[in-house]
């Protein structure tokens, strides 16, 4: 059986991971694609522990920012979920991109040859495009928001750093981040 590629999307909302997930996805060949707000909602629908613990949906509505502790316990709560699904794919061989802003590395276990990919926000006016472009959002944000989101970005680029995630930024084009993606993922399997 043939080891799995496994992909790991992190970033916060409208950065464009589902957007690197979709073209990734089209140019692997790879049919299973997670995003962790279905995740999310699963667990809420069927726990009432999670639902205690205020699991925050991350839906586009940045009235505040969680602190730091509350997200890493949300992250650590995600990721049993997530490793499961790795696991399972894994140990079948099937492909997969998993893209969620819930994924810390410290609580993930990727399988060698896994590569997990951080998009950050570089380019503050083209992310405020992004989010404001009526072709691929519901809703524009506000200054608060948008200021959160940023606030947001900066403590996942804090978690992320140091911990053997490639950390991308927003200023290229999807077609530069499929490729950089691609080439990481083609790297980290031969080594």
């Amino acid at each position: 059986m043939k080891p799995a590629k496994i992909v790991v999307i992190s970033g916060v909302n409208g950065v464009g991971k589902t957007t690197l997930s979709f073209h990734l996805s089209q140019k692997l060949g790879i049919k299973q694609t997670v995003s962790l707000g279905t995740v999310v909602k699963t667990l809420l629908a069927f726990s009432n522990e999670i639902k205690q613990l205020k699991l925050k949906k991350f839906d586009n509505h940045f009235t505040e920012v969680p602190d730091r502790d509350s997200f890493r316990l949300q992250c650590q709560i995600v990721s049993k979920a997530v490793n499961f699904i790795v696991n399972k794919y894994n140990n079948q061989g099937v492909d997969c991109i998993i893209e969620g802003v819930q994924l810390l590395p410290q609580y993930l276990k990727l399988p060698k040859g896994a590569v997990h990919v951080h998009l950050t926000v570089a380019d503050h006016n083209k992310f405020r495009q992004q989010l404001d472009n009526p072709d691929t959002r519901s809703r524009t944000v506000n200054d608060l928001e948008f200021a959160n989101l940023l606030a947001l970005d900066s403590i996942l680029k804090d978690e992320m750093s140091g911990n053997g995630v490639k950390i991308l930024d927003n200023s290229g084009t999807v077609a530069d981040l499929v490729n950089k993606t691609t080439q990481l993922l083609s790297y980290d399997r031969i080594v």
